[in-house]
């Protein structure tokens, strides 16, 4: 049996997403579906930024400078803009925690951190201007929890 990207992150970054799902008490599958949305299944995405989080006037880390996707009006455009990098995938997950903890705009997303709304909500409150992003990840998070289910038995 070939293992597919999403196996392959699977097997990298399971130990982390359930570390910070037990640490911050957040569905694991949300964790994993996100992050392998937002970084394409890369194990080393750029920056160790597993999330797609840029990085804001009061971010205070280190950074990196990559182009990127934006929707306007229905259209995808490319655009360059500066995002937070990491030194450590666990730092990723954990940054990406308190984020959507901390900010008022997530709160109705973070309150649902249980539950596949979750990202309907993220979507509501800014996280991303594709207008598929809701949709996409709640086929992801489906097709990874059946994936869950062959791979761990879970």
């Amino acid at each position: 049996m070939k293992l597919s990207k999403a196996d392959i992150f699977i097997i990298h970054l399971k130990s982390v997403a359930e570390y910070v799902s037990k640490e911050y008490d957040f569905d694991m599958l949300i964790l994993l579906s996100h992050s392998g949305y937002e970084s394409g299944w890369n194990i080393t995405p750029p920056g160790l930024n597993f999330f797609g989080i840029k990085a804001g006037k009061n971010w205070k880390g280190e950074i990196f400078t990559t182009s990127t996707y934006e929707f306007k009006d229905d259209k995808k455009i490319r655009i360059v803009d500066v995002f937070r990098k990491y030194k450590t995938p666990l730092d990723s997950f954990i940054d990406y925690v308190n984020l959507v903890s901390s900010l008022p705009r997530y709160k109705e997303a973070f309150d649902n951190r249980k539950n596949i709304i979750y990202f309907k909500k993220l979507y509501e409150g800014g996280y991303s201007t594709n207008p598929r992003f809701a949709d996409d990840l709640i086929s992801i998070y489906n097709n990874l929890k059946t994936k869950m289910e062959v791979l761990y038995g879970k």
